[in-house]
């Protein structure tokens, strides 16, 4: 990681109750490496089962948040948080149907480069911008339903169990974790259902 994408994932770790300190590290001794878990064969299980794995634990009830955020930021008539990185794509004409049915309820979170990417070929949408992954996870918390990725955002609201879709990277889908609220789309059938499903909360009209 770089010092500025460390600079802006420090905030949200100060942020957690359960984290006594965290810094850019500067070649100090360590005791675990978070690395470990890529050295796992065979790469099966979801991220959150691999580092558990790694480090020698027990999966817990990963249907509980492991993150939590004061002051959730709630937009306006904008109840749903679009997100779309560069890499981990699934099944084609997702975003299109997804901008079809949301995007008037909707904004993107991402850097500026995602955004142009998101715009070009899906649509116009208003994009937030956010200058550290606390207030990535501030926007996610005061949302009704996240649409994205496997991305850094989507990891943001699955730590915090919210109401997401995910965009699921088949030849890689390590980032599944089977709960209420959770939709993993792996065709447009299942879109959908998760469309459908997720109607009766947001506004209607």
């Amino acid at each position: 990681m770089t010092d500025e994408a460390c600079n802006a994932l420090l905030p949200l770790l100060h942020a957690q109750n359960y984290i006594d300190m965290a810094d850019i590290w500067r070649g100090e001794s360590i005791d675990f490496d978070l690395d470990n878990f890529r050295m796992q064969i065979p790469w099966d299980g979801n991220l959150s089962d691999r580092h558990a794995k790694a480090a020698g634990l027990s999966v817990g009830d990963v249907n509980k948040p492991w993150l939590t955020v004061d002051c959730p930021l709630t937009l306006t008539g904008r109840p749903v948080v679009f997100a779309r990185s560069k890499n981990y794509r699934g099944i084609d004409d997702f975003w299109e149907r997804c901008y079809s049915a949301l995007s008037p309820l909707a904004f993107f979170i991402g850097s500026a480069s995602e955004h142009e990417e998101f715009c070009e070929p899906i649509g116009v949408i208003r994009h937030v911008r956010t200058e550290n992954l606390l207030e990535v996870a501030r926007l996610i918390g005061g949302a009704t339903l996240f649409v994205g990725n496997q991305s850094c955002p989507y990891a943001i609201a699955e730590a915090l169990k919210r109401p997401v879709i995910q965009e699921t990277h088949l030849p890689v889908p390590n980032c599944i974790f089977p709960r209420p609220d959770a939709a993993f789309i792996t065709s447009l059938e299942e879109l959908e259902a998760a469309l459908q499903a997720n109607a009766s909360r947001l506004p209607q009209g």
